[in-house]
């Protein structure tokens, strides 16, 4: 959080009848994007620390007992989707395929999809989503607020 809001209220959240809000992690830093795995376990993107954390609810209570590295020594992690092929991450410059082949909540693969997302500029974050063509898309910044892009991968999505 930007420390001119620290400790600053956000006011009451109001959620419906029959509904609560809680803490489900703490201590992560500054978590970016989030997705449930096809294990039921949330993932969660910390690029300020290079890693994707897996944040396992084991007996159901509705909070994550622990904090686990599922892949470390990564590029700015920021948008995680999981696919048929695995979890796909979106980093500083490009995409890669992880895979916890043994089931231990820890990456032991790492396949660099495509390495030729422009880099730098203000705007480094990579978001990524799976479409309905069953193709990958990732979001790239612009490298400036107010230019005119030369390079064409910038301030776009693309396949």
């Amino acid at each position: 959080m930007p420390r001119k809001y620290r400790g600053t209220s956000v006011g009451t959240l109001t959620v419906p009848d029959g509904f609560k809000v809680s803490v489900y992690a703490a201590g992560l830093g500054s978590p970016r994007m989030a997705a449930f795995g096809p294990d039921g376990f949330l993932y969660v993107t910390l690029p300020k620390r290079n890693m994707v954390v897996v944040l396992p609810d084991l007996n159901g209570d509705g909070v994550s007992n622990t904090v686990l590295g599922y892949a470390r020594r990564m590029k700015r992690p920021h948008g995680l989707v999981f696919t048929g092929a695995g979890l796909v991450v979106a980093e500083n410059g490009r995409l890669v395929l992880l895979n916890d082949a043994d089931g231990n909540l820890q990456a032991e693969s790492r396949e660099v999809l495509i390495s030729s997302i422009p880099v730098g500029g203000g705007h480094t974050t990579r978001t990524v989503v799976e479409g309905p063509d069953n193709s990958l898309y990732v979001s790239v910044g612009s490298s400036c607020n107010v230019c005119i892009e030369s390079d064409t991968r910038r301030a776009a999505v693309l396949r």
